[in-house]
């Protein structure tokens, strides 16, 4: 995408998603994307996806995140598209959400399979019409699309008040044409997280450059010895931080879609900007409440339901040192060949 296709579909939308009610799920503003048609933008035309690249899916994640939206927009089209898409299958309609399932029972029926487990702190289960699983079967994997009418679920959340509730299915039936089995699945459990993972660094891009523009109009209104806040050095040079930080957690993720565009089999960029926006969620977060003063935690402030937002997604689908693990171990040695060998060869 050229920069002008990246700032209209930012704009496009941030102008359906309007000021989202601070409740966990945003229903309203899942109905205004679905019209507009970016809730699969990355899935394919095939499968009922928009055909797009991952920078677009990158610039809707931005975009909701500088808004605070509440919506499954990395579980349905970056993870339950991703694994259908991989399968041959067709996207479903409906409110979906994805997740990988160790520990189920998957059993052949007459009409179907009968699905018995626990699948924990699924993202928007209570919302959802589906959960598309990644599961064991048979010694190989499948996916399977499970609908979530009738299941039990025990509602929780995440720091910033989002659905993150366990599931438990018993003998729940799914129909025969709803279990994918998956030819090759080496790694696929990781390249799950991986993508998971880097949806969420997306939002917290947006959701820091949301951080910056609340601290920017509030330092202007905000008056101090009888002058704004943004005339005073020290909040100057808070904001050029923030700023700073901002613009590095967007380049980060942008950069990482666009390699992965060019070259899905080199996919270590989506790590390494998973790392490098949750060093910066850190500061942009401390800066944003700093200049805000106590008003910013409370309830009547919006500015809680961004910095909220990147306490939770920071720690969702593996912390940062779990991906500067991964990251390292990817980096330091790869197909048998080391870091040196393949700079110097």
């Amino acid at each position: 995408m050229n920069t002008e296709e990246r700032r209209d579909l930012h704009e496009a939308v941030v102008g359906v998603c309007g000021e989202p009610a601070a409740d966990g799920w945003h229903p309203e503003v899942w109905r205004a994307l679905d019209e507009i048609g970016v809730t699969a933008l990355p899935v394919s035309e095939e499968a009922g996806g928009g055909g797009a690249g991952l920078s677009a899916a990158t610039t809707v994640l931005i975009a909701l995140g500088s808004v605070a939206a509440s919506v499954p927009a990395v579980e349905t089209g970056l993870l339950a598209g991703w694994l259908l898409d991989r399968t041959g299958a067709e996207l479903p309609g409906g409110v979906l959400t994805a997740a990988v399932a160790d520990g189920l029972e998957i059993r052949p029926v007459n009409d179907g399979w009968l699905v018995s487990g626990t699948v924990t702190r699924v993202p928007w289960a209570r919302c959802a019409d589906r959960v598309v699983l990644l599961s064991p079967l048979d010694g190989g994997h499948c996916v399977v699309v499970v609908p979530l009418a009738g299941a039990e679920i025990r509602p929780g959340v995440n720091v910033a008040w989002e659905p993150r509730d366990d599931v438990t299915l018993s003998s729940h039936l799914v129909p025969a044409g709803d279990l994918h089995r998956v030819e090759s699945a080496d790694g696929l459990a990781a390249d799950f997280s991986r993508r998971a993972a880097f949806g969420r660094a997306a939002q917290m891009a947006g959701a820091a450059q949301g951080v910056y523009e609340r601290a920017v109009r509030y330092a202007g209104q905000r008056h101090q010895f009888g002058r704004p806040l943004a005339a005073l050095q020290a909040v100057q040079q808070q904001l050029a931080e923030l700023a700073a930080e901002a613009s590095a957690m967007t380049v980060a993720v942008e950069a990482a879609a666009s390699a992965v565009d060019q070259d899905p089999a080199e996919d270590w960029p989506l790590e390494a900007a998973r790392v490098r926006v949750a060093e910066g969620a850190r500061t942009v977060a401390a800066i944003g409440h700093q200049i805000h003063g106590a008003i910013g935690f409370t309830d009547e402030h919006p500015l809680h339901l961004l910095t909220t937002r990147l306490w939770a997604w920071r720690e969702e689908y593996g912390n940062q040192a779990t991906w500067c693990d991964r990251l390292g171990t990817e980096l330091t040695w790869k197909d048998g060949t080391s870091l040196w060998q393949r700079i110097t060869g």
